[in-house]
């Protein structure tokens, strides 16, 4: 038997003949009883003691992997007999028979306690036997404090654990035998791959993943591996790839490999890449998931496996068609109605796209030349636009704006966004009546309280027999807190059939603010109706005035205020002060005179002094 370099393995393997040099992996037992050296009176097991030993060998072939066949009588090769008897000197017997073959005895005369098998030193006689079969010695080399039954069901020293199952150091020791697949398997003594010992044998070096949650086809993705724990051995583990993917989704074979870790490293990242197909597919999951190991003590951690979902790049575009166009169709010639068709998403692949022309309330006549009732748009690789240009003729004829209508209808790969229709209005230009505005005053005081109107008028001219109406919109230096409460910026003033003078008021709001005058302007947008227009004249402006005193001056005598005026030929002056407070911002003239019971003689002139 080969030495695993291990003590506590080496020290329970036996050197003699044992069923581990069977040829093959089953193995015969009997209850038939053969005559031994070491026993007298033997005889044989009652029921209860065999259905002990058969789910002993059950045991046996789990811990192993070796098949244990009942059968009757006595058997020359691989096979194990049991029996009872009187062993003097020891409590249980094993005699080799030759060609693997074993008797095996258990102590019931002078020790009868034995003969339950179920428990206690009755079952542990019987694996301690049954281990020599196996190839197992009693323990040599152990340190004192492991040469018993907590280590080893094949010591002599069975305090302070009677073992009824095999120990640490017995698993180690049957796992370097027998690898776990019986015999002539694929690990341990006469194997295809020899002897190995369990990772636990040694201080583990623990193995974790883990990787990103998704990638897109045609991408790569990416784990990586982390060695814990006693990492100055070399190790290995395996890794492969399993989910809802499959071998196409990668290039034609599943990922798998094996990452190898020298002495001290810690961690290694492995890469691999999606294939990148046309096929449009739901999202895929996969897992990577570590497997077997090798080196001393290489174990799994807690995390084994990483998750990826493949995300699918051939999910079609969507194609979106602008829903308006509105161009102005002029007197003559022609002008290009143009429809711009996107598509939006993934543009890995060429595509066309078919339309249907309809007329809506356009003729023939209003094109140049008429389109057709149909045609397609061919859409390259990469390629996010196209365009469907219509040419609309220019005439004189007064009529109402048209319409005309572009619907997509299908494509080869794209989704066409709902409604898929593109209206064409062709807007009049024609015009028999036009809409002007003048301030209906030039300019108003805004006051210091309560709202007035700022009023404009509006003035239809030409033929006036249908419905029209004007747009208009607010304009100039005013702003909110000058408008009266609630006062739109912008409206709409309506003509009946026939009229063709109508008013806008609009509210401001006044105030005693000192702020400068400014301008409200109403300018005419658009006119709607049949023929209608704007004219020369479309934005009309009133100047609101500020009524607010931006300064206050006062007067006050600062000479004497009663003085006598003196004979002929004296002179007395008067003086006055005058004060401003207020916004002195601004340079300011006042005019002034004199007034009272005084007149002009009493200056000295033939009228009263002003200035």
């Amino acid at each position: 038997m080969p030495s695993s370099g291990l003590y506590k393995v080496d020290g329970l393997l036996s050197s003699s003949d044992a069923l581990h040099r069977a040829n093959g992996n089953t193995i015969s037992f009997s209850f038939s009883v053969p005559n031994v050296f070491a026993v007298t009176g033997e005889a044989a097991l009652n029921e209860s003691q065999r259905a002990v030993v058969r789910d002993v060998l059950g045991y046996v072939t789990q811990i192993t992997g070796i098949v244990f066949q009942e059968a009757t009588g006595l058997i020359g090769t691989k096979a194990l007999h049991f029996g009872v008897g009187r062993i003097s000197g020891h409590g249980a017997w094993i005699e080799y028979l030759g060609a693997q073959s074993f008797g095996i005895f258990v102590d019931t005369v002078e020790t009868p306690e034995f003969a339950d098998f179920s428990s206690g030193w009755g079952r542990a006689l019987l694996l301690h036997e049954i281990g020599h079969a196996l190839g197992l010695d009693h323990p040599s080399g152990f340190p004192v404090g492991e040469n018993n039954g907590l280590y080893s069901v094949m010591s002599y020293d069975w305090d302070p654990l009677t073992p009824t199952s095999f120990r640490p150091y017995d698993l180690l020791a049957l796992s370097w035998i027998y690898g776990g697949d019986g015999i002539g398997g694929t690990w341990g003594y006469n194997s295809t791959n020899g002897a190995v010992l369990p990772p636990d044998a040694f201080p583990p070096i623990t193995h974790d993943i883990s990787g990103g949650a998704s990638l897109v086809e045609g991408s790569s993705y990416s784990f990586t591996v982390t060695r814990s724990g006693n990492t100055a051995v070399a190790t290995t583990v395996a890794w492969s790839v399993s989910g809802s993917v499959d071998a196409a989704d990668f290039g034609g074979t599943l990922p798998s490999g094996v990452v190898s870790f020298a002495a001290g490293e810690l961690s290694k990242t492995v890469t691999f890449s999606a294939s990148d197909d046309a096929v449009v597919e739901t999202d895929e999951v996969f897992a990577v998931t570590l497997g077997a190991r090798t080196g001393n003590g290489a174990v799994l951690g807690g995390s084994t496996s990483a998750s990826a979902v493949i995300r699918d790049n051939d999910a079609p575009p969507t194609i979106i068609v602008s829903p308006e166009v509105r161009v102005t169709e002029g007197n003559s010639g022609s002008v290009v109605a143009t429809f711009v068709i996107t598509r939006v998403g993934n543009l890995g692949r060429a595509d066309n796209v078919t339309w249907a022309f309809s007329h809506g309330t356009s003729s023939a006549s209003d094109f140049a030349p008429e389109p057709a009732s149909s045609g397609f748009l061919s859409f390259g690789v990469g390629q996010a636009t196209a365009e469907v240009k219509v040419s609309i003729a220019g005439d004189t004829a007064v009529e109402p704006n048209e319409t005309f209508f572009l619907d997509l209808t299908s494509a080869t790969w794209g989704v066409i966004a709902s409604p898929g229709r593109a209206v064409g209005v062709i807007v009049t230009d024609d015009v028999n009546n036009a809409f002007t505005i003048a301030p209906k005053a030039p300019s108003v005081e805004e006051g210091q309280s309560a709202e007035r109107l700022v009023e404009f008028n509006i003035t239809r001219s030409g033929v006036a027999t249908a419905e029209a109406s004007v747009v208009w919109a607010l304009e100039g230096t005013v702003d909110a807190d000058d408008l009266g409460s609630g006062q739109a910026t912008g409206g709409v003033v309506s003509f009946a059939a026939g009229q063709t003078q109508g008013t806008e008021s609009i509210r401001v709001k006044g105030d005693t603010r000192i702020e400068s005058d400014e301008v409200l302007t109403v300018r005419l947008l658009e006119a709607q109706g049949l023929g209608a227009g704007l004219g020369g004249t479309v934005a009309a402006s009133t100047t609101v005035v500020n009524d607010d005193p931006k300064a206050q001056v006062s007067v006050r005598v600062t000479s004497a205020a009663t003085v006598a005026e003196g004979n002929a030929g004296t002179t007395v002056t008067h003086t006055f002060a005058l004060t401003r407070v207020g916004d002195l911002s601004q340079a300011a003239t006042l005019p002034w005179r004199i007034g009272g019971t005084v007149d002009g003689s009493d200056f000295g002139t033939s009228r009263l002094p002003t200035g």
